[in-house]
């Protein structure tokens, strides 16, 4: 796959970059760079203005969904089921493994300080949504009624 960069006002091309393998999700910004996911499991950032790669993080797990920002951190799930949190330099903060039936194929929710995961189970007892704090800890689940 190729990431690309364009210019809102007219839509021609400012910068591309090729990735390893596919991109399944759109990037997100910081306002300063761009943060995207591969089928690989790789978080890479690039600066907004273009230029060479800044880091990369190795996930375990394809990453299907897109990353969102979430009190200036990274937020990304993988199909392992797993969240990560990681701070624009690319250090992981927290990683938080979900129910082992839980995959996360969806992209997450920034709401104040709470990323949401809406992961997919195998499990009717699994939750739906999780709400987790910076510190990677789960405020809440919800779970719907039968």
């Amino acid at each position: 796959g190729t990431l690309y960069a364009l210019n809102t006002a007219d839509g021609k091309t400012l910068w591309s970059k090729a990735a390893s393998t596919w991109i399944w999700s759109g990037p997100v910004s910081d306002g300063t760079n761009l943060y995207m996911g591969d089928a690989n499991g790789k978080l890479v950032a690039y600066p907004v203005s273009g230029g060479s790669k800044l880091w990369e993080q190795d996930l375990n797990g394809a990453i299907v969904g897109s990353p969102c920002m979430c009190g200036g951190k990274i937020v990304v799930g993988t199909e392992a089921g797993t969240v990560y949190f990681i701070d624009p330099t690319g250090k992981v903060l927290q990683t938080i493994s979900l129910a082992t039936t839980m995959k996360v194929y969806a992209t997450p929710a920034s709401a104040g300080t709470l990323a949401l995961v809406a992961p997919t189970s195998t499990a009717s007892t699994d939750p739906v949504l999780v709400a987790l704090d910076a510190a990677g800890t789960t405020k809440w689940s919800f779970i719907p009624p039968k």
